[in-house]
């Protein structure tokens, strides 16, 4: 955008370049939004047959695994001309090495183990590949089936990912071709399948899983953002699985729910009866019922949400063999009553979080919370439960990641216990309700990134707490120093979209313009963390005096920034500076308290090569996975980019996790050992770790010197 000559004669000045750069940003918006409704508009046909799969007239919840995988290899198949198809998924989402099940036209057939040649190597990457015109093409077709005469001149293999967490692989499916390429043609209309695909067949395995009964409805729907609790019923009306504590939102118990049908406690619990209706509909028409909005009332308050209700449909398998479009015998009847041999086996209730009701002033907004505010606080558990859970935490080899994942409820109820357990609530009154509100908001701030999500900050919390908690830290820190640093820990990242500040600085974002490119990320971290922590119904602090807010504020604020790699160096000299590794040291001054909790923040951030190799090695590959994504964007842009932040394979991410151990963990954490002697056990895994990944190096290395060709 070109301004030139201002009627008024006058000089552009800094309000009119913010002006045409806002002008110039709904520009783009504007293209890149009539750009994709072109792409749109030439994909018509492909969406089209893919809501066909999505329609009443296609079940793909309830119908045969290997039909639903023969129907979407067909249907790819004959979109890009392929001349054999197979599908693979995996036997657990997400761990392709536990076994899969190959599917082809002919048959199917498991195995304990990766599947060979392409697919195996894309449901390890989780990356498309395509070969054409090599040689060897055969050698890479990951199943044996009767071949032509002719060799395969070309092959296509695309990842299936699961639709609600992306870093999870369900599967891959591999096309074959024997006389002619594949196109980038071609590669872009199976990308395009394969969104609608992940997300058929999601449903279906999601199904499947409970359908069997095996208890993974939690971990299907955890991974997801937009449907946050989900209730299973049996075909006559009572509980059979959640995702969650019932009793937190239904004044119902388990026992009593499993043994009485959903009418004797939805009555009791709703302050209206569309709900219970809607479910006697679905039960006696088998039709779901979508987006519709309930109050739900408690004796501690109330609750808005929006809520929809899927039958669970027994259908005849010849369904899958009958035409998209064949209305002779729809499954289900407009006259409210199912065809003949659809029956319901059960019922899901799915309840999604709304800002509430747009009655509710705000002074009411404790009151009517959002269903996505979850009240699942230790003063609502077990007492038991409570203490073994802190037991558990008090470990540094305690794993967050692997006891909550992403879930919002276990991974709040995780951070809650560190508030309870540090004493924290009792010492400032903070009310349950409040600390909930304000777990929750934190929560739903964090992005779902690969690395910089709300399961990094709960872990930077745990390893706050246990500094607090189980080290001599704790004693020079007072009650004030511990809220504010267990605080910043859950804060520290939030809203972090998944990039460096050198990408905000070199794309010339809103952020870095309006951080004058300084710390972008820290700040805007900052910013939205006392954006909440200002809201009454989300104050923690709200006990404090002024005195005390202001320090906290203080202490907050500053930890927060130092958690900028580009402070790093800044943050070790001022460390060494003032203690020269005195062993336990103990601040003298309120600014070497403060330099204390900044180099706490800093350590527990920088953690994860100081634990054990399996939490070590799970973290790294999913910063690995933000900055390969961060590089594409950059090369995309035609951005700089950083070379050591793209690895194309394991052996360059073992080779950069070398050099990061080598050149920032231990400068850093061998001071950190020398002050905090009892920390030592840390420093001896990251001397473990680093030795694990010079092996891999060498290993990979020599596999890859024998795999070249001569």
């Amino acid at each position: 955008v070109q301004a030139m000559n201002k009627s008024n004669e006058e000089p552009f000045n800094g309000d009119d370049e913010q002006m045409i750069t806002a002008i110039a940003e709904q520009a783009g918006v504007a293209l890149n939004n009539a750009a994709q409704h072109a792409d749109e508009h030439a994909h018509s046909v492909l969406r089209g047959r893919m809501l066909e799969l999505w329609s009443p007239k296609m079940p793909v919840l309830t119908t045969e695994t290997e039909s639903l995988c023969r129907k979407l290899t067909a249907e790819l198949h004959e979109l890009v001309g392929a001349e054999e198809s197979s599908i693979f998924l995996c036997s657990t989402s997400g761990q392709p090495e536990l076994g899969h099940t190959a599917y082809t036209e002919k048959f199917s057939q498991t195995f304990d183990c990766l599947p060979f040649g392409a697919a195996g190597k894309v449901m390890e990457t989780k990356e498309q590949l395509r070969l054409n015109g090599v040689d060897d093409v055969a050698a890479f077709v990951s199943v044996s089936t009767p071949r032509k005469r002719k060799q395969p001149v070309s092959l296509l293999c695309l990842p299936v990912l699961n639709a609600h967490d992306q870093l999870k692989i369900v599967g891959a499916i591999e096309l074959v071709g024997f006389e002619r390429e594949f196109s980038d043609g071609d590669v872009k209309i199976a990308s395009s399948f394969m969104i609608h695909a992940n997300r058929v067949l999601t449903a279906h395995l999601t199904y499947k899983n409970l359908s069997q009964g095996d208890g993974l409805l939690q971990r299907a729907f955890h991974a997801s953002s937009d449907v946050q609790r989900a209730i299973v019923f049996d075909e006559k009306g009572r509980f059979v699985n959640a995702n969650y504590d019932i009793e937190t939102i239904y004044d119902v118990d388990v026992t009593s729910a499993k043994v009485s049908n959903y009418a004797d406690w939805i009555t009791a619990m709703s302050a209206d009866e569309c709900l219970r209706d809607d479910l006697d509909n679905a039960y006696k028409t088998c039709k779901p019922v979508c987006n519709r909005q309930a109050r739900f009332s408690r004796a501690d308050g109330a609750a808005v949400g929006n809520y929809s209700v899927v039958p669970l449909l027994d259908v005849p398998d010849n369904s899958m063999t009958r035409s998209a479009t064949d209305e002779k015998e729809p499954q289900l009847r407009g006259s409210g009553v199912p065809a003949p041999g659809v029956r319901c086996q059960g019922m899901v209730l799915f309840v999604s979080p709304t800002a509430g009701d747009g009655s509710a002033s705000p002074g009411a907004a404790a009151e009517n919370r959002p269903l996505s505010a979850p009240q699942v606080m230790p003063s609502d558990l077990e007492t038991d439960k409570v203490a073994k859970l802190a037991s558990e935490m008090k470990s540094w080899d305690y794993d967050v990641m692997a006891a909550a994942g992403r879930d919002p409820v276990q991974l709040q109820t995780i951070v809650s216990v560190m508030y309870h357990d540090l004493r924290l609530v009792d010492r400032w009154s903070i009310q349950p309700r409040v600390l909930g509100n304000f777990l929750s908001a934190a929560c739903a701030k964090y992005r779902n990134v690969p690395f910089h999500s709300f399961t990094h900050g709960a872990t930077v919390a745990h390893i706050m707490y246990y500094f607090m908690s189980q080290t001599r830290i704790g004693e020079c820190l007072d009650a004030l120093h511990k809220l504010a640093m267990i605080t910043a820990a859950v804060c520290h990242d939030m809203d972090h979209p998944g990039h460096t500040n050198s990408y905000e600085v070199n794309s010339g974002s809103m952020l870095s313009m309006r951080y004058n490119d300084r710390s972008v990320l820290e700040n805007h971290h900052t910013a939205t963390s006392w954006s909440i922590l200002r809201q009454e119904e989300c104050n923690i602090f709200a006990t404090l005096s002024a005195a005390e807010l202001k320090q906290i504020r203080g202490l907050f604020v500053s930890s927060i920034l130092f958690t900028d790699m580009a402070e790093h160096m800044s943050l070790l000299n001022k460390f060494k500076e003032v203690n020269k590794e005195t062993p336990d040291w103990e601040p003298s001054n309120a600014d070497e308290c403060k330099l204390m909790c900044n180099v706490l923040l800093h350590s527990a951030d920088l953690s994860n090569p100081a634990r054990p190799w399996r939490i070590a090695t799970t973290w790294a590959h999913l910063v690995g996975q933000e900055f390969n994504n961060q590089v594409k964007k950059e090369k995309e842009a035609n951005l700089p980019y950083a070379p050591f932040m793209e690895t194309n394979n394991e052996l360059e991410h073992c080779k950069g996790e070398v050099g990061f151990i080598k050149f920032a963990i231990k400068p850093w954490w061998s001071h950190v050992v020398a002050v905090f002697p009892y920390l030592n056990f840390a420093f001896d895994n990251i001397n473990s770790n680093q030795e694990r990944y010079e092996e891999n190096v060498k290993l990979l290395t020599d596999t890859t010197a024998t795999q070249a060709p001569p």
